[in-house]
């Protein structure tokens, strides 16, 4: 989530929907004792430790749901993992014999 909202400008749609400047997100995670906030080095776990990101996580969890609804509505992820979901069971399914699903 951090990669996902550092990587955000200031103008996206992301920080309207939850009334808050992407600085402050930005000052919530140096609160967290994140050091940099480079998506490479946030992305590294020697430079940035999970227990950081998880401490941002932790410290208002009621947002942080939002936050992960809202990027798994935004992503492609759900289709992605619908069709590779359904091409492995279609596989299965030949391989016995079965009708593929549509």
């Amino acid at each position: 989530m951090i990669i996902f909202i550092i990587g955000r400008d200031n103008s996206d749609v992301f920080f309207s929907k939850f009334g808050r400047e992407r600085e402050a997100f930005l000052q919530d995670f140096k609160s967290a004792n994140i050091k940099s906030l480079s998506v490479t080095d946030v992305a590294d776990p020697v430079k940035t430790p999970i227990e950081r990101c998880k401490a941002w996580a932790d410290s208002d969890k009621t947002a942080f749901k939002k936050y992960v609804t809202y990027y798994c509505d935004q992503s492609n992820l759900r289709d992605s993992f619908k069709a590779e979901f359904l091409k492995k069971i279609n596989k299965i399914n030949q391989q016995h014999g079965l009708p593929m699903i549509p």
